[in-house]
Protein backbone atom coordinates (compact mmCIF):
# COMPACT_ATOMS: atom_id res chain seq x y z
CA UNK A 1 0.00 0.00 0.00
CA UNK A 2 1.36 3.41 -0.99
CA UNK A 3 2.11 5.82 1.85
CA UNK A 4 0.11 9.04 1.97
CA UNK A 5 1.65 11.68 -0.28
CA UNK A 6 0.92 15.34 0.41
CA UNK A 7 1.27 18.48 -1.68
CA UNK A 8 4.44 19.13 -3.70
CA UNK A 9 6.67 22.13 -3.22
CA UNK A 10 5.08 25.34 -4.59
CA UNK A 11 5.33 26.54 -8.18
CA UNK A 12 4.89 30.05 -9.58
CA UNK A 13 1.60 29.54 -11.40
CA UNK A 14 2.16 32.79 -13.34
CA UNK A 15 5.46 31.63 -14.86
CA UNK A 16 5.44 32.22 -18.66
CA UNK A 17 4.25 29.27 -20.77
CA UNK A 18 3.61 27.07 -17.69
CA UNK A 19 1.19 24.26 -18.58
CA UNK A 20 -0.02 21.49 -16.29
CA UNK A 21 -0.18 18.17 -18.16
CA UNK A 22 -1.08 15.93 -15.20
CA UNK A 23 -2.69 16.37 -11.81
CA UNK A 24 -2.07 14.20 -8.73
CA UNK A 25 0.83 13.95 -9.16
CA UNK A 26 1.45 17.38 -10.67
CA UNK A 27 3.53 17.43 -13.86
CA UNK A 28 4.23 20.59 -15.84
CA UNK A 29 5.68 21.54 -19.20
CA UNK A 30 7.16 25.01 -19.81
CA UNK A 31 7.78 25.92 -23.43
CA UNK A 32 10.85 28.06 -24.28
CA UNK A 33 12.28 27.73 -20.78
CA UNK A 34 15.71 28.07 -22.40
CA UNK A 35 16.49 29.67 -25.77
CA UNK A 36 18.12 27.86 -28.68
CA UNK A 37 21.40 29.67 -27.99
CA UNK A 38 21.28 28.72 -24.30
CA UNK A 39 20.61 25.08 -25.15
CA UNK A 40 23.52 25.05 -27.61
CA UNK A 41 25.79 26.70 -25.03
CA UNK A 42 25.06 23.96 -22.48
CA UNK A 43 25.82 21.24 -25.05
CA UNK A 44 29.03 22.96 -26.11
CA UNK A 45 30.22 23.33 -22.52
CA UNK A 46 29.49 19.66 -21.84
CA UNK A 47 31.46 18.58 -24.90
CA UNK A 48 34.31 20.86 -23.92
CA UNK A 49 34.51 19.30 -20.44
CA UNK A 50 33.99 15.75 -21.64
CA UNK A 51 31.19 13.31 -20.79
CA UNK A 52 31.54 9.92 -19.11
CA UNK A 53 29.15 7.05 -18.40
CA UNK A 54 26.22 8.22 -16.29
CA UNK A 55 26.52 6.78 -12.76
CA UNK A 56 23.96 4.65 -10.94
CA UNK A 57 23.28 4.00 -7.25
CA UNK A 58 21.23 1.21 -5.70
CA UNK A 59 18.44 3.24 -4.12
CA UNK A 60 16.95 1.73 -0.97
CA UNK A 61 19.76 -0.80 -0.43
CA UNK A 62 19.78 -0.17 3.31
CA UNK A 63 16.11 -1.13 3.56
CA UNK A 64 16.58 -4.27 1.41
CA UNK A 65 19.71 -5.44 3.22
CA UNK A 66 18.20 -4.66 6.62
CA UNK A 67 15.05 -6.67 5.90
CA UNK A 68 17.03 -9.62 4.51
CA UNK A 69 19.35 -9.58 7.53
CA UNK A 70 16.37 -9.49 9.91
CA UNK A 71 14.87 -12.58 8.26
CA UNK A 72 18.18 -14.43 8.28
CA UNK A 73 18.86 -13.54 11.91
CA UNK A 74 15.61 -15.15 13.11
CA UNK A 75 15.86 -18.13 10.76
CA UNK A 76 19.10 -19.65 9.44
CA UNK A 77 21.30 -17.87 12.01
CA UNK A 78 19.30 -19.41 14.86
CA UNK A 79 19.61 -22.93 13.46
CA UNK A 80 23.33 -22.47 12.92
CA UNK A 81 23.72 -21.32 16.51
CA UNK A 82 21.80 -24.33 17.89
CA UNK A 83 23.52 -27.06 15.87
CA UNK A 84 26.70 -27.32 18.04
CA UNK A 85 24.55 -27.67 21.15
CA UNK A 86 22.82 -30.83 19.99
CA UNK A 87 25.65 -32.75 21.66
CA UNK A 88 26.23 -30.33 24.54
CA UNK A 89 26.29 -33.03 27.24
CA UNK A 90 27.55 -31.97 30.64
CA UNK A 91 27.40 -28.21 29.98
CA UNK A 92 25.55 -25.83 32.22
CA UNK A 93 22.62 -23.75 31.00
CA UNK A 94 24.75 -20.61 31.19
CA UNK A 95 27.55 -22.19 29.13
CA UNK A 96 25.09 -23.32 26.48
CA UNK A 97 23.45 -19.87 26.37
CA UNK A 98 26.81 -18.09 25.96
CA UNK A 99 27.91 -20.45 23.17
CA UNK A 100 24.60 -20.17 21.35
CA UNK A 101 24.64 -16.38 21.57
CA UNK A 102 28.23 -16.19 20.34
CA UNK A 103 27.51 -18.48 17.40
CA UNK A 104 24.35 -16.54 16.54
CA UNK A 105 26.21 -13.20 16.55
CA UNK A 106 28.98 -14.63 14.36
CA UNK A 107 26.47 -16.11 11.90
CA UNK A 108 24.48 -12.87 11.73
CA UNK A 109 27.63 -10.80 11.12
CA UNK A 110 28.70 -13.23 8.37
CA UNK A 111 25.32 -12.92 6.70
CA UNK A 112 25.62 -9.12 6.96
CA UNK A 113 28.98 -9.11 5.18
CA UNK A 114 27.60 -11.34 2.43
CA UNK A 115 24.55 -9.11 1.99
CA UNK A 116 26.70 -5.98 1.69
CA UNK A 117 28.72 -7.72 -1.01
CA UNK A 118 25.49 -8.69 -2.76
CA UNK A 119 24.27 -5.06 -2.64
CA UNK A 120 27.49 -3.87 -4.28
CA UNK A 121 27.20 -6.57 -6.95
CA UNK A 122 23.56 -5.60 -7.55
CA UNK A 123 24.60 -1.99 -8.09
CA UNK A 124 26.98 -3.05 -10.87
CA UNK A 125 24.12 -4.97 -12.50
CA UNK A 126 21.87 -1.90 -12.33
CA UNK A 127 24.47 0.13 -14.24
CA UNK A 128 23.48 -1.78 -17.38
CA UNK A 129 20.04 -0.16 -17.13
CA UNK A 130 21.54 3.31 -17.71
CA UNK A 131 23.60 3.68 -20.88
CA UNK A 132 23.86 7.45 -21.32
CA UNK A 133 26.88 9.71 -20.74
CA UNK A 134 26.85 12.87 -18.62
CA UNK A 135 28.82 15.68 -16.98
CA UNK A 136 28.11 18.10 -14.12
CA UNK A 137 28.17 21.87 -14.66
CA UNK A 138 28.16 24.25 -11.70
CA UNK A 139 26.83 27.80 -11.41
CA UNK A 140 30.21 29.29 -12.33
CA UNK A 141 29.30 28.41 -15.93
CA UNK A 142 27.17 31.23 -17.32
CA UNK A 143 24.67 29.07 -19.21
CA UNK A 144 24.20 26.76 -16.21
CA UNK A 145 23.72 29.78 -13.91
CA UNK A 146 20.93 31.11 -16.15
CA UNK A 147 19.18 27.74 -15.99
CA UNK A 148 19.43 27.66 -12.20
CA UNK A 149 18.12 31.22 -11.90
CA UNK A 150 15.00 30.37 -13.93
CA UNK A 151 14.45 27.17 -11.96
CA UNK A 152 14.60 29.20 -8.75
CA UNK A 153 11.99 31.61 -10.11
CA UNK A 154 9.76 28.75 -11.22
CA UNK A 155 9.93 27.08 -7.80
CA UNK A 156 9.85 30.37 -5.82
CA UNK A 157 13.13 29.57 -4.04
CA UNK A 158 15.33 32.28 -2.47
CA UNK A 159 18.58 30.53 -3.46
CA UNK A 160 19.92 27.49 -5.30
CA UNK A 161 21.59 25.92 -2.25
CA UNK A 162 19.26 22.91 -2.48
CA UNK A 163 20.23 22.29 -6.15
CA UNK A 164 22.79 19.62 -7.04
CA UNK A 165 24.08 21.57 -10.01
CA UNK A 166 23.20 21.04 -13.66
CA UNK A 167 23.75 17.58 -15.11
CA UNK A 168 24.06 17.49 -18.91
CA UNK A 169 23.07 14.05 -20.19
CA UNK A 170 23.49 12.70 -23.72
CA UNK A 171 21.71 9.67 -25.14
CA UNK A 172 23.09 8.36 -28.40
CA UNK A 173 21.04 6.23 -30.74
CA UNK A 174 19.91 3.03 -29.01
CA UNK A 175 20.64 4.28 -25.49
CA UNK A 176 17.99 4.40 -22.77
CA UNK A 177 17.29 4.62 -19.04
CA UNK A 178 15.00 1.94 -17.64
CA UNK A 179 12.09 2.72 -15.26
CA UNK A 180 13.37 4.32 -12.06
CA UNK A 181 12.62 6.82 -9.31
CA UNK A 182 14.39 10.12 -8.71
CA UNK A 183 13.45 10.05 -5.02
CA UNK A 184 14.71 7.44 -2.57
CA UNK A 185 12.65 5.69 0.14
CA UNK A 186 15.75 5.76 2.36
CA UNK A 187 16.98 9.23 1.38
CA UNK A 188 17.47 10.50 4.93
CA UNK A 189 19.95 7.69 5.57
CA UNK A 190 21.53 7.08 2.17
CA UNK A 191 21.50 10.63 0.73
CA UNK A 192 22.15 12.81 3.76
CA UNK A 193 25.37 14.19 2.27
CA UNK A 194 23.59 15.31 -0.89
CA UNK A 195 20.69 17.18 0.66
CA UNK A 196 18.39 14.32 1.54
CA UNK A 197 15.24 13.64 -0.45
CA UNK A 198 14.69 14.87 -4.04
CA UNK A 199 11.59 17.06 -3.98
CA UNK A 200 11.57 18.25 -7.60
CA UNK A 201 13.10 17.32 -10.95
CA UNK A 202 13.52 19.89 -13.73
CA UNK A 203 14.56 18.58 -17.14
CA UNK A 204 15.18 20.85 -20.12
CA UNK A 205 15.50 19.15 -23.50
CA UNK A 206 18.42 20.66 -25.43
CA UNK A 207 17.42 19.40 -28.88
CA UNK A 208 14.36 18.28 -30.81
CA UNK A 209 13.94 14.51 -31.03
CA UNK A 210 11.65 13.46 -33.84
CA UNK A 211 11.51 9.74 -33.06
CA UNK A 212 12.04 7.81 -29.83
CA UNK A 213 13.67 9.21 -26.72
CA UNK A 214 10.41 10.06 -24.94
CA UNK A 215 10.25 10.48 -21.19
CA UNK A 216 7.59 8.00 -20.14
CA UNK A 217 5.63 7.96 -16.89
CA UNK A 218 4.38 4.39 -17.21
CA UNK A 219 2.09 4.39 -14.17
CA UNK A 220 0.39 7.58 -15.37
CA UNK A 221 0.10 6.78 -19.07
CA UNK A 222 2.01 9.96 -19.94
CA UNK A 223 4.74 10.40 -22.58
CA UNK A 224 6.73 13.58 -23.22
CA UNK A 225 8.44 14.02 -26.58
CA UNK A 226 11.63 16.12 -26.30
CA UNK A 227 11.40 19.61 -27.79
CA UNK A 228 14.35 21.96 -27.64
CA UNK A 229 14.12 24.47 -24.81
CA UNK A 230 11.06 22.90 -23.16
CA UNK A 231 11.21 22.14 -19.44
CA UNK A 232 9.58 19.11 -17.82
CA UNK A 233 8.90 19.61 -14.10
CA UNK A 234 7.65 16.93 -11.72
CA UNK A 235 7.87 16.02 -8.03
CA UNK A 236 9.39 12.66 -6.99
CA UNK A 237 8.38 13.36 -3.37
CA UNK A 238 6.03 15.74 -1.61
CA UNK A 239 7.22 18.94 0.08
CA UNK A 240 7.88 17.02 3.32
CA UNK A 241 9.95 14.33 1.59
CA UNK A 242 7.35 11.56 1.34
CA UNK A 243 8.31 9.24 -1.54
CA UNK A 244 5.84 9.23 -4.46
CA UNK A 245 6.01 5.98 -6.38
CA UNK A 246 3.59 7.29 -9.02
CA UNK A 247 6.41 9.35 -10.56
CA UNK A 248 8.34 6.31 -11.75
CA UNK A 249 9.62 7.17 -15.24
CA UNK A 250 12.05 6.10 -17.93
CA UNK A 251 14.00 7.48 -20.85
CA UNK A 252 12.80 5.51 -23.87
CA UNK A 253 15.35 4.23 -26.36
CA UNK A 254 16.55 7.03 -28.58
CA UNK A 255 16.23 6.66 -32.36
CA UNK A 256 18.52 9.68 -32.68
CA UNK A 257 20.75 11.68 -30.37
CA UNK A 258 19.03 13.26 -27.35
CA UNK A 259 20.44 15.91 -25.00
CA UNK A 260 18.96 17.14 -21.75
CA UNK A 261 19.90 19.31 -18.77
CA UNK A 262 18.62 18.18 -15.38
CA UNK A 263 18.41 19.79 -11.96
CA UNK A 264 17.46 17.87 -8.83
CA UNK A 265 16.06 19.99 -6.00
CA UNK A 266 16.56 18.57 -2.50
CA UNK A 267 14.88 19.23 0.84
CA UNK A 268 18.14 20.47 2.40
CA UNK A 269 21.26 22.33 1.30
CA UNK A 270 23.56 20.25 -0.92
CA UNK A 271 27.22 20.03 0.09
CA UNK A 272 28.30 18.27 -3.13
CA UNK A 273 27.22 20.93 -5.63
CA UNK A 274 29.35 20.94 -8.75
CA UNK A 275 31.39 17.89 -7.74
CA UNK A 276 30.32 15.12 -10.11
CA UNK A 277 27.33 14.00 -12.14
CA UNK A 278 24.49 12.73 -9.97
CA UNK A 279 23.85 8.97 -9.91
CA UNK A 280 20.38 7.80 -10.87
CA UNK A 281 18.70 5.92 -8.00
CA UNK A 282 17.50 2.55 -9.30
CA UNK A 283 15.60 0.07 -7.15
CA UNK A 284 17.21 -3.30 -6.59
CA UNK A 285 14.09 -5.34 -7.23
Amino acid sequence: MMATVGDPMPVDETFPHLRKVHSSPEIYLIKDFLSEDECNALKAEALNRGLSQSPVKYGGWTQDVGEALRLLSVGPAVWIALLPELNAHGKSTIEIAVEVMGTWVAATLSFGVLLLGWAKWRETQLQALRTSTSVRLDASVSCAHKYEMRARQLLTLPSSETFEGVDIIRYERGQALKPHFDANREARLEDAERGGQVLATAIVYLNDVRSGGRTRFGRLGLDVQPQRGECLLFFPADKNGAFDERTEHEGMEADEEKWLARIWVHENAVSTRGVTATPARLAGA
